[in-house]
């Protein structure tokens, strides 16, 4: 209430000073731990009212703004909120959402904006590598955290999307943040890695049981950090489906013979002359 009282001095201060393009947005958008719940109409009638208010100066809004510092934020009402701001004012074009990701739902919440949004649109997201970061005053502490930097940027990667950012630096940072914190963070890519796409990122078939967080970084340190592990295997591992990576093919043929011909697929010909 106290910030909605102070709206009316915002507003007379922009008209004071010719302003003529603003923004609109919610805060607690999704939820509160203290209250419950916040539907989607609930959010549009917020910021309808918020624009009315600058339709009566002739300020024009541009943009929208919808922030969660509790951790209820959802993709379905991201969807649903992004969708209907877009419908019921074309001219805004310019997006924020800040994610919290106490229930975890920020990363995928933010994939949906992405979604969701057109071409002409711009998005404005945030991150903390390792997703560290919390609220204070929602109840949650450092658990409140954000979507993890490194695991949106993979996200991002794996879309397609060319992120200009040097995700084996990007986890360095956060092995290195770790250490000053004195604990994990709360990212993923960090501890697993990236997916191993080429051959030389490839996990040893032959490794040993890898059961620790910091044995799993192998990935990038390499096979020192799993030494001394469990060795499970009475004969090293082979596989035809390796050998065809390393040899730069396909391990599934979609338009050819491999492994669909081979003696130890069945035939259908074969399971319908034996069903009779």
């Amino acid at each position: 209430m106290q910030e909605m009282a102070a709206w009316r001095k915002v507003i007379d201060n922009a008209v004071a000073t010719g302003v003529k393009e603003a923004g609109i947005g919610t805060n607690a958008t999704f939820g509160s731990n203290f209250v419950g719940d916040f539907s989607v109409d609930m959010t549009m009638k917020f910021l309808e009212k918020q624009h009315e208010l600058r339709d009566a100066v002739g300020i024009k809004v541009t943009s929208v703004s919808i922030g969660d510092p509790m951790g209820w934020c959802h993709p379905v009402k991201v969807e649903e909120i992004f969708g209907r701001v877009k419908r019921k004012w074309p001219e805004i074009n310019t997006f924020s959402a800040h994610l919290h990701n106490s229930r975890g739902m920020a990363t995928v919440s933010a994939y949906t904006a992405i979604r969701v949004l057109d071409g002409d649109d711009t998005l404005h997201l945030q991150g903390t590598i390792g997703g560290i970061g919390g609220c204070p005053y929602c109840g949650n502490g450092r658990a409140t955290s954000m979507a993890p930097t490194e695991d949106f940027m993979h996200m991002l990667e794996g879309m397609g999307i060319e992120t200009g950012v040097d995700l084996d630096k990007l986890i360095e940072c956060v092995w290195m943040m770790e250490k000053m914190i004195g604990r994990y963070a709360w990212g993923h890519v960090s501890r697993t890695g990236p997916r191993p796409m080429k051959p030389e990122q490839f996990y040893d078939a032959n490794a040993p049981f890898v059961e620790t967080v910091e044995q799993a970084k192998h990935f990038k340190l390499g096979k020192g950090a799993y030494e001394g592990c469990i060795y499970p295997w009475d004969k090293p591992i082979s596989s035809p489906y390796l050998d065809r990576a390393l040899a730069g093919q396909p391990t599934y043929e979609l338009e050819g013979a491999w492994p669909w011909e081979e003696a130890f697929f069945p035939k259908p010909q074969q399971l319908a002359a034996a069903a009779e």
